[in-house]
C-alpha cells in the first residue's frame, strides 16, 4: 500500500489535471530547447517524455478520483506530515527537497528530513531523489545535512539511481532507522 502527500491534493481533480497538463506542456517546450542536456536512453524523445507524463497524469487522476484515492491522497506539506510516527517502511521524496535550495533553507531541508524520519518505521528507510537543486549542481548543503543525520544516529548513503534522466542526477540519498534504535 502507498500513500502521497502533497499541498496540491487540496484541488479538485479537474483542477489538477488542468495544472498537470500545463505544466507537462510547459517542460516539454523548456526540453525541445535542451535536448541535449538530457539522457533520452529510457524516454527516447520529447515526445516519448511528454506522452508517458500524460499517461502517467491521466493513471493518477483515475486513481485519485477513485473512492480508495481519498485514503491515499493527503493534502499536507513538508515538514509537518499528518502521519503517526513509525508509520512506513519506506518514505520517498522526489523532485522537492534539495531542488529548492534557493526558496527553502537549511534548516527547512533539516526539519523536513528529521519529519520524513519520524514517520519511517525503525529498521526503514527514507529516500530523496535527485540530489540536485534548479541549476543542476549538488546541493550545496548536502554534506552538512549527512554529518548532522549521521550524528543522530541514522546511517546515510548516496546510492545509485537506475534512471539518472536529469545531468548530474546519479545519485538518491538513502537514509536508514537503526532497526534496535
Amino acid at each position: 500500500d502507498a500513500v502521497a502527500v502533497d499541498p496540491l491534493y487540496v484541488k479538485s481533480p479537474d483542477a489538477i489535471a488542468e495544472h498537470g497538463r500545463q505544466e507537462i506542456e510547459l517542460v516539454a517546450a523548456k526540453m525541445a530547447k535542451l535536448t541535449d542536456v538530457y539522457d533520452w536512453t529510457f524516454y527516447g524523445s520529447v515526445e516519448g517524455h511528454r506522452a508517458g507524463r500524460l499517461e502517467a497524469l491521466q493513471r493518477f487522476i483515475d486513481d485519485y478520483s477513485s473512492s480508495e484515492g481519498a485514503a491515499r491522497y493527503h493534502t499536507a506539506s513538508l515538514p509537518s506530515l499528518p502521519f503517526q510516527a513509525q508509520s512506513f517502511d519506506l518514505v520517498m521524496c522526489s523532485h522537492f527537497l534539495f531542488l529548492y535550495e534557493e526558496q527553502f533553507d537549511y534548516t527547512f531541508h533539516l526539519a523536513a528530513l528529521r519529519e520524513l524520519l519520524r514517520v519511517c518505521k525503525q529498521g526503514g528507510e527514507v529516500r530523496v531523489y535527485p540530489l540536485l537543486n534548479f541549476r543542476t549542481v549538488e546541493y550545496t548543503r548536502l554534506q552538512d545535512l549527512i554529518v548532522e543525520l549521521e550524528k543522530e544516529g541514522f546511517s546515510v548513503q548516496r546510492r545509485e539511481a537506475s534512471l539518472p534522466f536529469l545531468p548530474n542526477s546519479h545519485q538518491f540519498l538513502s537514509i536508514k532507522k537503526d532497526p534496535s534504535a
